[in-house]
């Protein structure tokens, strides 16, 4: 199982918006039997990050996903290949 979706870190103050420093993409895999394993990437923290998530997998296994940041109006890219 992979996954891939945009992670909100609740801010501290009590208010209802994400943490800017902590939000992103986050990426949870497990293989059968196997615990889950988390990955999130930051970007920067001037504005919302991880919107519009998208993954695919290709037949290598390797990882592809895309997301906007909205802060520099731009797609972000991870690739990485399942363990």
């Amino acid at each position: 199982l992979v996954a891939a979706y945009s992670h909100c870190k609740d801010r501290d103050d009590g208010s209802d918006f994400c943490s800017q420093a902590e939000d992103g993409v986050r990426i949870a895999m497990r293989e059968q039997g196997g615990p889950f394993v988390r990955k999130t990437f930051t970007f920067d923290d001037e504005d919302v990050d991880g919107k519009n998530v998208d993954m695919a997998i290709a037949s290598d296994d390797t990882v592809v996903v895309m997301s906007f940041n909205a802060s520099s109006a731009r797609i972000v890219v991870q690739r990485f290949r399942k363990q």
